[in-house]
């Protein structure tokens, strides 16, 4: 039996998988132009920041993959039926008269169903990553900033399968909005045992030194253009525009220090 839900959970995975691919290559044609818009808002980051914000498309294109996607697509891959649903909005009216919308209704009958448990073991699973990405990733992190992005998510998900053909349950809510919680509680063990690693995950206001380069940097590639756009090399000490001075910047690095930390 066990090996039949291994089976399950790796053939999910190869649906998602083109999916997968198609938003990593996406975000790495879109990170030249996320790179220089940082480097335009005196922001420093690492790679380590790149590769979270890369496993975070790749994540959401599996999740909108798995839960957005109408079967019909899934059963037109495997050679049976239409690509596209006929009547989304039949379909709509035919998914609110089946919506299961009864708190705790199918997670109490799924406990003696192992398929059922299965499926509800899923939606769990499937929000946790997306609490460790909301706060990793977001400035001072918050649990109820996490929990609330998960449900909002979760609420999104379930109102838009009326229109694909599937389930909608209040159920799934719950379970997606306590697996949030769950990956918020996984990144403050994390933050608690390793704080550096995971500020590496975070922009920071560039040091002076840092500005000097890349003032330097921007100067040798707009060098042809210069004459044309003088002001060009001045904006990554124009903080004004920005909306930095002096005091803010200090109070800002003051978050990424050991002592001052992410107030999770």
């Amino acid at each position: 039996m066990s090996s039949f839900y291994i089976q399950r959970t790796l053939g999910y995975g190869l649906d998602a998988l083109p999916w997968m691919l198609i938003a990593a290559a996406a975000f790495l044609a879109a990170l030249p132009f996320c790179r220089r818009e940082w480097a335009a808002e005196e922001l420093a980051w690492e790679r380590t920041r790149e590769a979270g914000l890369l496993a975070l498309t790749v994540y959401a294109a599996a999740l909108a993959a798995l839960t957005l996607l109408p079967c019909s697509i899934w059963d037109a891959l495997r050679g049976r039926g239409s690509l596209f649903p006929a009547d989304p909005l039949g379909q709509a009216a035919a998914g609110l008269r089946y919506a299961m919308l009864t708190p705790f209704g199918e997670i109490g009958k799924s406990l003696s169903n192992p398929w059922d448990f299965y499926m509800l073991t899923g939606n769990l699973l499937l929000f946790v990553p997306l609490g460790v990405f909301v706060s990793l990733l977001w400035r001072r992190a918050r649990w109820y900033r996490t929990v609330l992005t998960g449900a909002v998510v979760s609420c999104l998900i379930e109102t838009a399968q009326l229109f694909v053909g599937r389930s909608t349950s209040i159920d799934d809510v719950i379970l997606n909005t306590v697996g949030a919680a769950l990956g918020y509680g996984l990144f403050c063990g994390v933050y608690y045992r390793w704080p550096c690693f995971v500020k590496r995950f975070w922009t920071r206001p560039m040091e002076d030194w840092e500005l000097e380069e890349l003032d330097a940097q921007w100067a040798w590639e707009d060098e042809e253009d210069a004459e044309d756009t003088p002001d060009a090399l001045d904006a990554p000490y124009r903080a004004a525009e920005h909306g930095w001075g002096d005091e803010t910047r200090l109070l800002w690095r003051s978050y990424f220090t050991r002592e001052g930390g992410n107030e999770v």
